[in-house]
């Protein structure tokens, strides 16, 4: 412990020593820790267990992706358009060193995005902090349940929490060179760098648009909110928001009109409408009493940011605690000024009690601090309320405001921290890194390797490619489970009712034509197999189970059934 306190003094104050070099080697020490720590949480267990959830979704789009459907997303060679292509690609990209897509390349898009938000936490801290400081920052803000199921992950949130954090830190590097160029209008660095940042965040935005279509909220809510507490709503209507604004709306354009030469746009705009209704619909809601989902969301985001929101509501309660002491002495000293009473020197030193009634958390920070603490507040609350107010509350539509979050709980623990010395921060750290690093062992080893265990994706799979000769396409009807399909590594289309059909522009299967295939084999659930044997005779091979341990059957149609019927 003792030598873990001397490395992070030296980390958070390397220019204090009276000696620069052992104090520059410990900060390069500090820096290579740091980047082994943050590729061993981004990496550990990228290829353990089965893709889980949405991820096996993922990867089957991305699968077809890679084969050329690089605009629109496409699934069992129809268009997919619930969400944009943008994980899609960023998958597929991920998978050409490998020649397809896997388990791994699958997930290497959230670890990407995992480092590039841990380098913007960096730079934000490091705007009103030491680099030793927000190299511990850093550190600290990997320690958060939220990216223990989210890095590595095939799923699209942690992409756009990355382009969304990139595009509000953007916003707000643009803002600080714009408040500075808006003081000195003759100077053109300002408005140049400004212009560029800002452009960046626009650009970021659309990125994230094309991932999920959600992102521009999260954008323009924390804009609005702040711009409105600087009292600079003119920004809006400036050539800084209208130009990049722009830009970016070219860019959708540009995809929009990639996207009609493969699709009618009237599906696209369906299958976003039907996402929107999903979750602005109040026929969506599934609580009895529709206000309590409005209280009970924000309270479990807040719980599931611990430990950071811990320190976030601790400021709240000492600020509206203080509220009253501070407007009492504002009242007093308006009163003053307006009866043009002298006051005593002695009376003026009290007015102090107004700094000391700011919370322990905002009273040491400098002006800096401040205005990226209300912007924090402008990224987490108003996003906050409103996904509160959506019909569907899940916690992983608010992923992208957890950054904002766990950088305010940083700020106001380092502040606090701060006054005890740095021995309180290496307790601290210490302990932080090795609890965390117990639970993210604990994770991985055991949790991921049971859910997998009991999941069977692989074996089931195996069992399907036995059973199937290699050259046939297997088709599905109703039958879900992306995860089953993705680990049978073949040919999967959706049944046709009427005729055997292949993708649009093949008619064969790997130099095989549709007249040399001697039987279909389709995988059904339990209930479609009692129809259609209403319908028609047909063979079950082998029964199986699904990942959600519910029987499906594999069945096999003979050509001679299907020649009859045409």
């Amino acid at each position: 412990m003792e030598h873990g306190n001397a490395l992070l003094q030296g980390i958070a104050s390397p220019n204090n020593s009276t000696n620069q070099q052992p104090a520059r080697l410990r900060f390069r020490w500090a820096c290579f820790f740091t980047i082994l720590w943050l590729l061993f949480l981004a990496v550990y267990g990228i290829d353990r267990g089965t893709l889980y959830r949405t991820e096996s979704l993922r990867a089957m789009i991305a699968r077809e992706t890679l084969s050329g459907h690089w605009l629109v997303p496409t699934l069992y060679q129809q268009p997919f358009l619930t969400k944009p292509p943008g994980q899609y690609i960023a998958i597929a990209l991920c998978s050409l060193p490998f020649g397809e897509v896997t388990t791994v390349s699958a997930r290497l898009p959230s670890v990407f995005a995992f480092l590039v938000c841990c380098y913007l936490c960096y730079t934000m801290l490091r705007s009103i902090r030491s680099q030793g400081e927000s190299l511990v920052g850093v550190i600290l803000f990997t320690i958060s349940f939220w990216w223990l199921d989210k890095v590595p992950s095939a799923e699209i949130d942690m992409l756009q929490t990355m382009w969304v954090m990139l595009a509000l830190a953007s916003f707000f590097w643009g803002y600080q060179y714009w408040q500075k160029g808006s003081t000195n209008p003759d100077c053109l660095y300002h408005a140049h760098k400004s212009m560029k940042f800002f452009t960046l965040a626009l650009v970021a935005t659309t990125a994230g648009f094309l991932t999920k279509w959600t992102a521009p909220a999260f954008f323009y809510l924390c804009a609005l909110f702040f711009l409105w507490r600087q009292r600079e709503l003119r920004w809006f209507w400036s050539r800084f928001h209208l130009v990049p604004l722009a830009i970016a709306a070219a860019l959708v354009g540009l995809w929009l009109f990639g996207v009609s030469q493969e699709v009618d746009l009237g599906l696209l705009w369906q299958m976003i409408y039907q996402e929107a209704e999903q979750r602005l619909n109040p026929a969506h809601q599934h609580e009895k009493i529709p206000w309590f989902g409005i209280l009970r969301f924000p309270v479990l985001v807040l719980l599931s940011g611990l430990p950071w929101s811990f320190f976030i509501a601790r400021n709240l309660v000492k600020t509206y605690r203080q509220r009253y002491n501070s407007e009492k002495s504002i009242d007093d000293l308006n009163e003053r000024a307006d009866t043009h009473e002298r006051t005593d020197p002695i009376e003026i030193s009290k007015s102090s009690t107004l700094q000391k009634s700011l919370p322990d958390g905002l009273r040491e920070c400098t002006a800096n601090s401040r205005v990226l603490i209300s912007f924090l507040n402008a990224w987490v609350w108003p996003n906050l309320l409103f996904w509160s107010l959506m019909s569907q509350q899940r916690l992983r539509y608010v992923l992208p405001i957890i950054p904002a979050l766990i950088l305010l709980g940083l700020i106001l623990m380092l502040t606090t921290i701060q006054k005890r010395g740095s021995s309180s921060l290496s307790k601290v750290f210490v302990a932080g890194v090795i609890i965390w690093l117990g639970i993210r062992v604990v994770y991985v080893e055991q949790i991921v390797a049971e859910r997998s265990r009991k999941h069977h994706a692989r074996e089931t799979a195996q069992q399907l490619r036995e059973n199937i000769p290699e050259n046939t396409i297997l088709y599905i009807d109703q039958l879900k489970d992306e995860g089953l399909l993705f680990y049978y590594q073949r040919p999967v289309l959706k049944w046709n009712s009427k005729i055997v059909s292949l993708p649009k522009g093949q008619d064969s299967i790997r130099g095989q034509t549709i007249e040399q295939i001697e039987a279909e084999y389709i995988l059904l659930r339990e209930a479609e197999w009692r129809e259609w044997c209403q319908r028609e005779k047909i063979d079950a091979l082998i029964w199986l189970r699904d990942q959600q341990n519910d029987p499906i059957v594999l069945v096999k149609r003979s050509a001679v059934t299907n020649k009859s019927e045409d």
